[in-house]
């Protein structure tokens, strides 16, 4: 009868409504009233008890149903991406950080490491606020003002079943020491998936209790256009081949 009272109460609860710092209380209100699950890792409990309330019928697809992109918005976004970090990787290659290339005169080796590993760490990025176009895909991030969920990128939502996703540039991302950590962030889940954003390279990631998806299959299911994403990425990419042909 309690979880009923409960059930009925989280379904009237109005979100559409609200800003993103009141959907925050009330996430994190709603999250403090459940007991911890078992068997679940500390750090794990907010993302499971998320879970539990999307099932128990938290109205988050109201606010994300009647999204609607078009490619312009694909293409606005990488060209964010690519204002915002040559903005800011300017700045970090006049002075690169001390590393292997820096030991001596080798300037240009020093820039071109300082930019690689910038620029990959933050492409990253990027595919996440692209799915978020999706009318399947929430953000607790973005909907809940900076709430996070360990190991969780974004979240599908089709016809009441929630996949959590994290979500990687290719299939080779993770390195063979990373595997266990993306698997325990993900295996709590009723349903999961590991991500790669771009059908490249092989995949690192494997296990029995992880279904991962890649490049044109994950995009599909989102209902976004893989050929524009891929499109855009090359126009990026020669962009950042410019900027670094100029900074020599």
């Amino acid at each position: 009868m309690l979880l009923l009272i409960m059930v009925k109460r989280i379904y009237e609860i109005d979100l559409v409504s609200k800003t993103s710092i009141q959907r925050k209380k009330i996430l994190e209100d709603e999250i403090a009233k459940l007991p911890d699950v078992s068997n679940i890792e500390k750090d794990f409990q907010r993302g499971k008890k998320i879970e539990q309330l999307l099932k128990m019928g938290l109205k988050v697809e109201d606010i994300i149903m009647h999204k609607s992109h078009s490619n312009d918005d694909i293409k606005n976004l990488f060209e964010k991406f690519k204002t915002d970090f040559i903005r800011e990787i300017s700045e970090k290659v006049s002075s690169p950080k001390p590393s292997v290339y820096t030991i001596t005169d080798t300037p240009v080796l020093a820039k071109a490491n300082t930019f690689t590993r910038d620029f990959s760490t933050k492409l990253g990025k990027i595919w996440e606020d692209i799915a978020f176009l999706s009318s399947k895909v929430i953000s607790i991030e973005k909907i809940f003002h900076n709430i996070k969920i360990r190991g969780v990128d974004l979240i599908i939502a089709d016809d009441q079943e929630f996949c959590f996703c994290q979500i990687k540039t290719m299939k080779g991302t993770l390195t063979g020491s990373q595997v266990p950590r993306s698997v325990n962030e993900l295996k709590i889940y009723e349903k999961s998936n590991l991500v790669a954003a771009l059908n490249l390279g092989s995949w690192t990631f494997n296990s029995k209790l992880i279904p991962r998806v890649s490049g044109k299959e994950f995009w599909d299911r989102i209902e976004i256009e893989y050929d524009v994403i891929i499109e855009n990425t090359k126009n990026l990419l020669s962009s950042m081949e410019d900027f670094i042909k100029k900074m020599q």
